[in-house]
């Protein structure tokens, strides 16, 4: 009986010894050497629960401080629609040519690009034959410096390129025409526009010249009203949209 009791010892001892080796890894500071068999195994879990790991604290990380400076604001520009940007376009490029002393003609689709552009002379631009097909549906836009209104070769040429839009720009008026109406036209009645606008002329004439010499014009107004009136009686004879519009 003794022999068994001093067995028994002896392997209490050696888990002891064997369970104060491994406690500098598995234990905390503080806790306690476990004393018998059963507290040892009670104990055991160690660090496969994670109740004796010793942990490393986490490192704190600061929350970023708020800049006493606003981030500057970068202003959003509107979107522009096609129209507007056309428009946009038309004004830039009408300030532009409306007061030169040479004929300048400018040819936009509807939005806004410029694809043709062309100097020409005091009276006329003339405009090559290549370029005839950038006119279709396009919007045109040219100055006349003497400040008259669209010539009878003006309207022509617009209904037979086909152009979307005409406009006449100088220093105090713009005039616009739009000739969709006479694409249907057979050439020959087109061309009987020069006719129509020379008879209207002639019937105007003794009028707008009457003006100047009782003072209610100046030469150059008085034929820049009279273009003006030979134009809205073509436009109202042959159907076609006109407009004069002051700058």
């Amino acid at each position: 009986m003794g022999e068994k009791v001093k067995k028994r010892k002896e392997a209490e001892k050696a888990i002891k010894d064997s369970i104060k080796k491994e406690l500098p890894k598995r234990t905390r500071a503080g806790d306690k050497v476990p004393q018998t068999i059963a507290e040892a195994k009670r104990r055991s879990t160690w660090a496969g629960k994670g109740v004796l790991k010793k942990t490393s604290p986490k490192p704190k990380v600061k929350s970023p401080q708020p800049s006493p400076f606003p981030k500057p604001v970068s202003p959003s520009l509107p979107k522009l629609t096609p129209g507007e940007r056309l428009e946009s376009a038309l004004a830039r490029i009408e300030t532009q040519i409306a007061d030169e002393a040479r004929e300048r003609l400018a040819v936009l689709n509807a939005d806004g690009k410029v694809l043709y552009e062309k100097m020409g002379t005091v009276e006329e631009v003339r405009v090559a034959k290549s370029a005839i097909s950038k006119f279709k549906d396009a919007v045109t836009i040219h100055n006349h410096p003497s400040g008259h209104s669209f010539s009878p070769i003006d309207i022509m040429a617009s209904v037979l390129r086909k152009e979307g839009r005409s406009i006449v720009t100088s220093s105090k008026y713009r005039y616009e025409i739009n000739t969709w109406n006479l694409r249907r036209l057979p050439v020959q009645e087109i061309l009987k526009m020069e006719k129509r606008y020379e008879e209207i002329m002639k019937e105007l004439m003794p009028k707008y010249r009457r003006y100047v010499r009782t003072g209610v014009y100046k030469r150059n107004e008085s034929l820049q009203e009279l273009s003006h009136k030979i134009v809205e009686r073509l436009a109202e004879e042959f159907n076609f949209e006109y407009k004069r519009i002051a700058r």
